[in-house]
C-alpha cells in the first residue's frame, strides 16, 4: 500500500527526474520485494515520458556493475536518445558474496562499484535506478565512500505492513512427486514469502531468511523435475549464503543437487564440476543424500564428449 509518506517521497522523485538531459544514478531503499514492486509500479505511472528496463541480478554473484549493464543490457537501449530510458537494476545485494573455485567469500563488488563511480554516472544514456537494501546502502557507505559522495539522491520506504516473515520455512512437503495441484499452491506460497520477506534488520537474518526460502523453492521443483527453475533457486541459495555463517555442509549439499541436476539433463560437464565442488567443500562431512555418492564418484564415471 502507498502511504502519504511515500506519496511524498515519489513526488521529490518526479521533480528530480522530469525533464531531465542528462543521465544520473538513483538509489532506492525498501524493506520487501513487495514494496519495491509497489513503488515501481507508481512511478511508471507518474514518469509516463520514460521507457523502461529491468536488469534483475538476483541469485547471481558479480564483481561490476558497469560491465554486467555492457554485458547484459541490450545494444537498442545502450545506443538509446539520452535519457530516453530508465533502467531498474534488482538484486545487486545478493552479489555481496562471491564463489572462486568453489569456495565463497566477500565479493569485490563494492570495491568495483568504488572505482567504476564514474562510468557509472557518464558512461550510460540511461537513468540508472538501484533497488536495495538499507544493509547494502550501508556498506556502500562505509566502503565505497567516493561513490557514495557523488550520489545525490537515495530514498528509502518503509513498509508498515511487515509481520514476522522471516520465520522458518517447513521442511519440503510430503507431496506426491510431479507437478501437482498441491505442489503448485505450496511453491506459489512459498514465492509470496519470497516477495513479502523483510530486508531489513540483521544482515546475517535477512541471508538466512533468502536462504531458506531460495532452497525451499529449489526443493519443491526438483520434486516437480522442473530441473532449471531448482538449479535456478539452488544457485539463488549459493548466491546469498556464506561458509561460515550457514556451515559448510549446506554449501557442500547444493553444490552437490546442482551437480545431481545437471546429470538428470545430461549436462556432464556441468555435472562434473559440481560435483568436484561439493567434494572439495566438504569432503567427510556430506549428509544428504544427493551428495553422498560423490565420494565414490570419479571423472570415468561420467563420460564427457570431446
Amino acid at each position: 500500500m502507498i502511504t502519504d509518506k511515500d506519496k511524498e517521497i515519489l513526488d521529490e522523485i518526479r521533480f528530480v527526474l522530469t525533464g531531465r538531459t542528462k543521465s544520473t544514478l538513483v538509489v532506492m531503499v525498501t524493506e520487501t520485494y513487495g514494496k519495491r514492486d509497489e513503488v515501481k509500479a507508481e512511478l511508471a505511472k507518474m514518469l509516463p515520458e520514460y521507457r523502461e528496463a529491468i536488469l534483475d541480478l538476483s541469485g547471481r554473484s558479480i564483481t561490476s556493475l558497469f560491465r554486467t549493464i555492457r554485458d547484459d543490457v541490450s545494444q537498442e537501449i545502450q545506443t538509446s536518445k539520452p535519457v530516453e530510458y530508465l533502467l531498474h537494476i534488482f538484486g545487486l545485494e545478493d552479489s555481496l558474496l562471491s564463489s572462486t573455485e568453489g569456495f565463497l567469500g566477500t565479493s569485490p563488488l563494492i570495491r568495483e562499484l568504488n572505482l567504476e563511480r564514474e562510468n557509472l554516472f557518464h558512461e550510460f544514456p540511461f537513468c540508472l535506478i538501484i533497488w536495495t537494501t538499507g544493509y547494502f546502502t550501508e556498506k556502500l557507505k562505509t566502503q565505497a565512500p567516493d561513490l557514495w559522495d557523488w550520489i545525490t539522491y537515495s530514498y528509502c520506504f518503509r513498509d508498515d505492513s511487515i509481520t514476522q516473515n522471516n520465520r522458518d520455512i517447513p521442511p519440503l512437503s510430503e507431496l506426491r512427486e510431479g507437478f501437482t495441484e498441491e505442489r503448485k499452491q505450496r511453491i506459489s506460497d512459498l514465492e509470496k514469502r519470497l516477495n513479502d520477506l523483510s530486508l531489513t534488520g540483521d544482515s546475517v537474518r535477512v541471508l538466512r531468511s533468502k536462504f531458506t526460502v531460495y532452497t525451499a523453492l529449489g526443493e519443491e521443483y526438483e520434486a516437480a523435475s522442473c530441473f532449471d527453475d531448482a538449479i535456478k533457486y539452488y544457485k539463488a541459495a549459493l548466491a546469498v549464503t556464506s561458509g561460515s555463517e550457514l556451515g559448510e555442509t549446506f554449501v557442500a549439499i547444493l553444490y552437490g543437487r546442482l551437480g545431481t541436476l545437471y546429470f538428470k539433463r545430461g549436462l556432464a560437464p556441468e555435472a562434473l564440476l559440481y560435483f568436484n565442488k561439493a567434494h572439495a567443500e566438504q569432503r567427510e562431512k556430506l549428509h544428504d543424500s544427493s551428495t553422498e555418492s560423490i565420494l565414490q564418484l570419479r571423472e570415468t564415471d561420467i563420460k564427457v564428449e570431446s
